[in-house]
């Protein structure tokens, strides 16, 4: 899934009076999603925000945006299951199931399988291309394995 970035002036103004903190200071951008990878969690079409992180605080289960080491000027939105020297949930590449994701490499999914080119095909990716964290509503940031309650 691609990630169209929009610029710091982008924002709405409504949120600039909420956000102006982590605005002021390039911490907080927008992406416009395109294609299929992430749905249920992400749309094509929908913007979200994204918080930028270093990638060495990415956590397992972030979603995050990242430079397409493929293609430049390209932006790829995927979810993080494996961080260096975890074991590989998946086959991932060359990575075989079990074996440690290298140092300074992660592996990402699309939450929509038959849609994600992803770490199943192209293996790990370097986690200094990450450049941030979507800021997801809590239901869509836990919805994988979670049970909702009534």
């Amino acid at each position: 899934m691609s990630a169209a970035i929009w610029g710091s002036f982008g924002l709405v103004t409504a949120m600039v009076g909420l956000l102006g903190a982590v605005v002021v200071t390039g911490r907080l951008f927008g992406v416009v999603v395109t294609g299929r990878s992430m749905e249920p969690t992400l749309r094509s079409g929908q913007t979200v925000f994204v918080l930028r992180r270093r990638p060495d605080r990415v956590r397992r289960g972030d979603v995050v945006l990242l430079v397409d080491p493929a293609i430049p000027d390209a932006y790829v939105i995927k979810r993080v299951v494996a961080l260096a020297g975890d074991a590989a949930p998946i086959p991932a590449g060359p990575v075989p199931v079990g074996s440690p994701v290298p140092e300074e490499e992660v592996l990402l999914l699309g939450d929509n399988p038959v849609y994600s080119v992803d770490s199943r095909l192209l293996g790990g990716y370097e986690r200094r291309h990450i450049l941030g964290v979507a800021l997801l509503p809590r239901s869509r940031a836990r919805r994988r394995g979670s049970r909702r309650r009534r």
